[in-house]
């Protein structure tokens, strides 16, 4: 399966209008020099759609952005260039990372009771969502690596909202460990997949021009 990238940028973000007002010396700076790394987030609500999240994120309401959100059958909103300083880890490491968000299974809920503890409700169709996320977001990071001259091996290139926070370089969340953990997935073990995608044959990548309509969104659930 192939990653497709749709354009739908986050204009009314007030990240977005910062770097596109050059507002101040950080996001000048995170232009000229782009990524150093990339911090995978999962957005903690049971939503396998990529829109909404997508459509949340454009509001100036919102003081959280990233640049890119992945869905497990591989579509991938792009939602502010690569070189673009985001708000998406609470953290220090807005200056150095990207942020890419993955959409979670429908199979899943939250108790905010228990500091937003997940239960799996349904096992057979959360596992699936997770594993073809998982399997799209090594693909997802095999390309930006590519594209960046990363190493994906490398300390500190390839992190999770989780490690940034036990790092000291981001604000306090579990993920995407809090829900991988139920089926056995880890961080070293993204970064070593992202390094075996990147030594074999290069994937296929699309890229669509416009946005989805909501009967397209319908289509793919």
């Amino acid at each position: 399966m192939a990653i497709t990238y749709l354009d739908r940028p986050i204009k009314n973000n007030q990240a977005y209008i910062k770097n596109a007002q050059l507002d101040d010396s950080r996001y000048k700076e995170f232009q000229l020099r782009g990524p150093m790394g990339a911090v995978l987030h999962s957005i903690g609500t049971p939503q396998p759609m990529g829109k909404p999240v997508a459509d949340y994120f454009d509001d100036p309401e919102v003081e959280a952005s990233v640049h890119m959100i992945l869905q497990a059958d591989g579509l991938c909103y792009r939602l502010a260039p690569d070189n673009y300083r985001l708000w998406h880890v609470g953290g220090s490491a807005n200056n150095t990372h990207m942020g890419i968000e993955m959409t979670e299974p429908r199979g899943i809920s939250y108790d905010p009771n228990k500091g937003y503890a997940v239960t799996v409700l349904d096992r057979e169709e959360a596992l699936e969502h997770v594993r073809h996320t998982y399997d799209r977001a090594v693909e997802l990071f095999a390309s930006l690596c590519r594209t960046h001259g990363w190493d994906p091996l490398k300390d500190g290139v390839i992190l999770s909202h989780k490690e940034c926070y036990d790092r000291g370089i981001g604000s306090n969340h579990g993920d995407p460990e809090h829900l991988w953990s139920k089926f056995g997935l880890t961080m070293d073990g993204f970064r070593a997949d992202v390094a075996k995608k990147m030594s074999s044959a290069t994937a296929t990548y699309r890229v669509l021009a416009g946005e989805y309509s909501t009967a397209d969104d319908a289509k793919m659930q």
